[in-house]
């Protein structure tokens, strides 16, 4: 049954048409190429054969000029004709110069039928004699052209009108005349000269029968002589016909680039459709032209294109039973699928996105793979959460494993490749912690704490085997599987710790302390080693921030004389300078103080601490009541954050800071001097170093020579904000600078300011300014474009 809304078998109708069309495309093309492949085929079969008719001609013309030449200077030298040619003296025997003409006359016509008359030409006595005419015929065009003084061609063909004789009703009648002469005056007058005019009747006879020419089929031949003029014996009523057929040929000879000389073309003259082949006769300067009507040279081509026509049809008709047959076979498999799918209970088909079977089975096998990566992704899911459970419950709970639970461990070799051999536990504890939780949401920093995991796990799996856990807490948990025979392998762990810690700090700006645990080759142990090493953190309050701490550095108290407390004598020291008033003295004191103090045991430096803090208070108040402005020591504020410090350092500077507050109260102009001086270092130092990246709080406090903890506390009373805020503030406002005032790319920008992650300036920039940095520099430059306008 097909499905609803899928027009039935639509991919079945495109196989058809698709196969149909390009065969039929193909048949189509095929028969063109043949039918204009035949037509020229016949047009050069046409031309190649009035070519060879024209050539014969052409032959023809070349002999008769020959001839004519020959029998021209025949004449010029016979004797008796130069006598009459240049007889200086008007004739007084008439009776002689007729006799010796009409001999001439029976001599030269007899032996020359197609010789019209020859002319004597006197110069002297300027007088014409004919033979072959009246002795004395009037001539009137040739008398012209003698008396012209234009100059007249020697021995070259010329096409003429003369007068007729003997009754014939004709007027003029067309001769082609030739002029033999030997020397002309400056005034282009020929002293003597013969004058031969071939009939030309004769000439367009052979002409015509040399190309069997049909004149009732228009099948006709032309001269043009060398001033393109028709050489004819047609009526004016032609005229416009042969005006067309010379304006044809003269546009396709000046537009041929090699068919100067022969060739042939077709043009409409006169409504009828000709084909016109030409051939130029170098010897005597004429053109020939032979028309022949298009239908009679084309009448097999008609025949050929409809026998093309109905054999294309034929194939059509063949091609589209094919198509239908070729079109089902291919469908076949086809069907056999779909079908398949709609009795799967594949996707349903009501959606108006599916447009035929293809776009159904394609929607169905798209939604199949969605639902196999899903499959996928919630089996990966699970397979990390059990592996998860698996690394948290042999951190917390591994003496607790039931002999169930130790089979299913075991059965997983993933994890087990962990345990088998030696087993360190590293606990990472993210440094500044507190700053860390209120300055990201819950969901990023479960995103930052996955990516420290990465990172360290990345550092360590070339030599060990590595996996972890995000304790949900300020630290994250790595169970290192190592061989038993693999040398050095505490000094290997620390230093890929050592790596991480960079890689961290370089690309999240955090920074973590590791605390490294013994080895243990027994799994119910390592709850207990996970233990000692999380206790052992804690002494990043000795060792200072991205210190990676191991077994063999815990402090004890044996060897110390004064077990955790420390002597009297410094306390006393202590609280006479401060009732003297002598802060300086008072931190050179409470160095040397927390030096003493170090190298007990954590318990002790915070009981330490605060027993001193205890001691400073009761002291304070008493110096405090004598100050004009009362300043309460916090005691209960202090202990507090005593308990919270990551480092003895900032238990340091917590005591310093406390107590120089209350020695320095009555110079309080000279202490506000310091801070705004203080401040104005730490805005001019950001001024001019904001674009590097490693610029932070503790670059700065280590440039001044001041604790990290007082310079932030002096930089938020002036200035309101933090020094990191203001770092970014910097930043934020030689961005915005850059993207509105050049067409630097948003990452050449980040670059240029000191940020390495942009996914941190991105969050910053639109926190600051309800956009992202691309829509604001769009936003500026349309701003600056309309402004413009």
């Amino acid at each position: 049954m097909w499905l609803a809304g899928l027009k039935p078998r639509k991919y079945l109708s495109h196989i058809f048409i698709s196969i149909a069309l390009s065969s039929i495309l193909a048949v189509v093309i095929f028969s063109l190429i043949i039918y204009f492949n035949a037509t020229r085929i016949f047009q050069e079969k046409e031309y190649s054969s009035s070519a060879k008719s024209l050539a014969q001609v052409k032959y023809n013309l070349n002999q008769m000029d020959s001839s004519i030449k020959s029998l021209s200077n025949y004449l010029f030298l016979n004797n008796e004709i130069r006598a009459i040619m240049y007889s200086k003296e008007p004739f007084g025997d008439m009776v002689e110069l007729i006799l010796n003409v009409n001999r001439l006359t029976g001599v030269i016509l007899s032996s020359n039928n197609f010789i019209d008359s020859v002319s004597i030409y006197n110069s002297y006595i300027n007088e014409f004699f004919y033979i072959g005419r009246p002795l004395y015929f009037e001539d009137t065009v040739l008398q012209e052209t003698i008396n012209a003084n234009q100059p007249i061609p020697r021995l070259k063909p010329v096409f003429r009108k003369i007068e007729n004789v003997g009754g014939k009703p004709e007027r003029l009648e067309n001769v082609i005349t030739y002029y033999m002469y030997d020397n002309t005056d400056g005034h282009n007058h020929v002293d003597g000269s013969i004058i031969l005019n071939v009939k030309y009747s004769w000439f367009m006879d052979n002409v015509n029968m040399i190309n069997m020419t049909d004149k009732s089929l228009n099948d006709q031949v032309f001269i043009l002589d060398d001033k393109q003029r028709f050489i004819d014996n047609e009526s004016s009523a032609a005229s416009d016909f042969k005006s067309s057929l010379k304006t044809a040929y003269l546009n396709h000879v000046n537009h041929s680039a090699d068919g100067k000389n022969q060739g042939f073309f077709e043009s409409k003259l006169d409504g009828t459709n000709y084909f016109v082949t030409y051939v130029f006769a170098d010897h005597i300067g004429f053109t020939l032209l032979k028309i022949e009507q298009s239908s009679v040279v084309y009448k097999h081509i008609h025949t050929l294109r409809t026998t093309v026509i109905w054999v294309t049809i034929m194939f059509l008709v063949l091609i589209l039973l094919a198509s239908a047959v070729v079109s089902k076979s291919t469908y076949r498999p086809i069907s056999n699928l779909l079908k398949h799918f709609i009795s799967t209970g594949g996707q349903s088909a009501n959606e108006a996105s599916l447009k035929d079977e293809i776009s159904y089975i394609g929607n169905s096998y798209k939604q199949s793979l969605t639902n196999l990566e899903a499959l996928k992704q919630e089996k990966d899911q699970y397979r990390n959460r059990m592996r998860e459970f698996w690394i948290k419950k042999l951190l917390i709970g591994s003496y607790n494993l039931s002999e169930h639970e130790y089979g299913e461990l075991t059965a997983d070799k993933s994890i087990m490749e962990l345990l088998d051999g030696d087993i360190y536990i590293c606990v990472i504890k993210i440094d500044h912690y507190n700053k860390f939780r209120t300055t990201y949401n819950d969901k990023y920093r479960k995103l930052l704490k996955f990516a420290i995991l990465n990172i360290s796990t990345e550092m360590l799996s070339g030599p060990f085997a590595v996996d972890g856990a995000d304790m949900d807490d300020d630290n994250v948990t790595l169970i290192i599987g190592a061989r038993p025979d693999t040398p050095d392998a505490l000094d290997t762990i620390v230093d890929g710790l050592k790596q991480a810690q960079a890689n961290t700090r370089q690309y999240y700006n955090l920074s973590f302390t590791a605390s490294v645990s013994e080895k243990t080759t027994n799994i119910i142990e390592i709850s207990k080693v996970y233990n000692n090493a999380l206790a052992h953190s804690v002494y990043r309050f000795v060792r200072g921030r991205m210190s990676v701490i191991t077994q063999g550095e815990r402090n004890v108290d044996d060897g110390n004389p004064f077990l955790f407390d420390y002597p009297t004598v410094l306390e006393d020291k202590m609280m006479e300078i401060i009732k003297l008033g002598k802060s300086d003295d008072f931190e050179a004191n409470l160095q040397k103080f927390f030096h003493v103090i170090e190298p007990l045991e954590y318990d002790h430096i915070i009981i330490s601490l605060i027993r001193l803090t205890d001691r400073l208070k009761r002291t304070l108040d008493v110096v405090s009541a004598s100050k004009i402005e009362p300043v309460i020591f916090d005691f209960s504020k202090i202990s507090r954050e005593l308990l919270e410090l990551e480092t003895i350092e900032d238990g340091y500077q917590l005591i310093v800071e406390s107590v120089k507050e209350i020695i320095d109260k009555d110079g309080d102009d000279a202490l506000q001097a310091r801070n705004s001086a203080i401040i104005t270092s730490v805005t001019d130092f950001i001024a001019g170093n904001y674009y590097e990246p490693n610029l932070s709080q503790d670059q700065l406090a280590a440039q001044m020579k001041i604790s990290s903890r007082r310079l932030s506390r002096i930089f938020r009373d002036g200035m309101q904000l933090s020094i990191p805020e203001y770092i970014n503030e910097v930043r934020l406002n030689k961005a915005t600078e850059w993207l509105e005032k050049t067409e630097l790319s948003i990452h050449q920008v980040i670059s240029k300011i000191g940020i390495e992650n942009e996914t941190y300036f991105y969050a910053i920039f639109k926190k600051k300014f309800g956009v992202t940095p691309r829509e604001y520099a769009l936003q500026k430059k349309m701003h600056s474009g309309k402004s413009a306008r």
